[in-house]
């Protein structure tokens, strides 16, 4: 079954040219929250936030604003939801039966003083190999990051009370093309 997604993806004005041109692109980088792929927020706010707060260690240098408004047309069978009680029991299931153990057999070598284990290194590359156990075209996830800078002072307090989080929700796709620009937003 196909289901269409509209993302957005924060960028800079000249980056955006160059994707109408060439298409998308990407830079590995081993802490990628879902992988190595393209990145987009399901929420627009968010896109236009990322682009007053880039992360420095993507490489990314905003001087000129813009929003990708995109849709991805994606069969559901190429598209891992973690947001989805199955796809996220399948998560769990495939990282503890299968990566796992293959993780740890590579690290039993390790010195015994690197006791540091690095989870967002573990994620990206447990999300990476999950692209190729499974042929993923893209994978999606929701995070709960308390005290972001776009969310209101003290934010504790409705959460203690209602026990309601905001989740921040991200698409990374791994095939360029199934992504469809459907508009660009310049923002001041």
């Amino acid at each position: 079954m196909k289901k269409e997604i509209v993302c957005y993806h924060g960028t800079d004005w000249g980056a955006a040219q160059k994707i109408q041109a060439e298409g998308f692109s990407f830079r590995p980088n081993k802490e990628h929250w879902l992988g190595n792929g393209i990145y987009f927020f399901l929420d627009r706010s968010l896109a236009k936030w990322w682009t007053k707060k880039p992360s420095a260690k993507f490489g990314t240098h905003i001087a000129k604003p813009v929003v990708l408004r995109c849709s991805i047309e994606i069969d559901t069978d190429d598209l891992m939801d973690i947001r989805d009680l199955e796809d996220y029991m399948d998560f769990c299931k495939i990282y503890k039966s299968i990566y796992f153990p293959q993780y740890i057999e590579k690290v039993k070598n390790r010195h015994p003083s690197d006791t540091f284990i690095n989870y967002k290194q573990i994620r990206c590359q447990y999300c990476d190999f999950l692209k190729i156990y499974k042929g993923l075209k893209a994978i999606t996830g929701n995070f709960y990051l308390p005290n972001q800078p776009y969310l209101p002072q003290n934010t504790t307090t409705i959460i203690k009370h209602f026990q309601i989080a905001y989740t921040e929700i991200q698409l990374c796709v791994f095939d360029p093309s199934l992504i469809k620009i459907e508009e660009i937003v310049k923002l001041v």
